[in-house]
Order: C-alpha cells, then structure tokens, then sequence
C-alpha cells in the first residue's frame, strides 16, 4: 500500500524539502525526493531522486532521520570539504 510524506529539513542552515512515497514503484521500496535551493553532499543541483529498498530506512524514525544521517555520512568526503572551504575562502576562478 503507498503513503506519502512531505517535511522540510533544516541541515546546516540550508532549508530541504523532501518527500517520500512507500510502496513505490513495488511494495518493499519507497521513492525519496530531494529539493534545495543549493547543492549538497548528495547533489550538486539541489535535486535528488532515489529510489530505495525499503530496509534500508530500518532503524531510523522517519524518511527525514535517514535523509539526516545521509547528508552527515556525505558531507565527510574529500569533494564536500573542498566545497564548503572553497565557498567560505571564496575562489577567484569560479565567477
């Protein structure tokens, strides 16, 4: 059976919109929809689609508790750290 949720999560002062929807495309899975005005760890665009074997969000609360922990586990790569420091000093070469 499908149900949706929407919510809106706060992740280091960016504000995200995502929703995801249980049961789908097959019962077992579910579809979480990312949508931020900026890029994150997950996304350079702001946007994401993922599909996902509905286990996976055993042990978390909510859609939004794992989308949560994702962003945290992303945001520890080289290209994100690079990112957020390029962006704090400012970067002479990307106008």
């Amino acid at each position: 059976m499908e149900r949706f949720e929407t919510a809106t999560l706060t992740w280091r002062g960016i504000e995200i919109e995502t929703s995801c929807k249980y049961g789908y495309p097959i019962e077992g899975f579910c579809h979480i929809e990312v949508k931020s005005p900026e890029r994150l760890p997950i996304t350079e665009t702001g946007y994401r689609s993922h599909f996902m074997a509905m286990v996976e969000l055993e042990g978390f609360e909510t859609h939004v508790a794992y989308l949560a922990a994702w962003l945290e586990h992303a945001a520890q790569s080289q290209d994100w750290q690079h990112y957020v420091e390029s962006r704090r000093q400012g970067d002479l070469f990307d106008l």
